[in-house]
């Protein structure tokens, strides 16, 4: 009896491991915070392996902020892993960041779109990779 106790809790916790691991590809969030409110965005598009891509359509992150206001960008331990941009409006406004969680935009005005993007480089290019999009109000 003991034995088949013991290996029914063998098995429940490997069936418990084998869910946790499940996990893993759960995209990440990213924060912009700005005049001390912050607001969190999903990922809209997530490459967990770097080939397979799953897009999402989260609820849109909105940020209220007054006419020109400095934001923070921080994304997290695990999207600093690689390199990422900030892009505004569609164009580039932040330098490539490399191992670097947080980054300061400064005179940001209202009805804007910023999005954190993940990036890969092939030598030449340089390839969107994972996505997070805020409206800036």
């Amino acid at each position: 009896m003991i034995a088949r106790r013991a290996a029914l809790l063998v098995a429940g916790l490997a069936a418990t491991a084998s869910l946790g691991g499940c996990g893993q590809d759960k995209p990440p969030t990213v924060s912009l915070s700005a005049g001390g409110q912050a607001v969190t965005a999903q990922a809209t598009r997530w490459c967990p392996d770097g080939k397979k891509c799953v897009s999402h359509s989260p609820p849109a992150a909105v940020l209220k902020i007054p006419a020109r206001g400095d934001l923070t960008v921080d994304v997290g331990a695990t999207v600093a892993k690689r390199p990422w941009i900030i892009l505004v409006d569609g164009g580039t406004a932040s330098p490539l960041q490399r191992h670097s969680r947080t980054f300061r935009l400064v005179a940001v005005r209202p009805g804007v779109t910023v999005e954190v993007v993940t990036v890969d480089t092939d030598g030449a290019r340089v390839l969107q990779r994972d996505s997070w999009v805020f409206n800036v109000r």
